[in-house]
């Protein structure tokens, strides 16, 4: 898994190689022990901002941000994030 993550940091992200991670990525995290499943965490996420109360809609997270970048598109336009 560690490798999977590395080969995304490394190379430009693409639709093809996110999706081949993702599909494999319920089975291999099923079988990890609670160490190994937080390492990963540790290894896909840089960090995760909150809101210091809960919002009315009941989300805490402000924000997620990968250790990769992640593109983000609005209108089919790639945007800054």
């Amino acid at each position: 898994m560690k490798s999977q993550v590395y080969e995304l940091k490394k190379n430009q992200i693409d639709a093809d190689s996110i999706y081949g991670f993702l599909n494999a990525f319920n089975e291999l995290y099923a079988e990890c022990t609670d160490a190994e499943k937080k390492q990963f965490m540790q290894a896909f996420i840089e960090r995760i901002d909150i809101f210091p109360e809960r919002r009315e809609d009941g989300n805490w997270i402000r924000n997620i941000k990968f250790q990769f970048p992640v593109p983000i598109l609005r209108d089919g336009k790639e945007v800054d994030n």
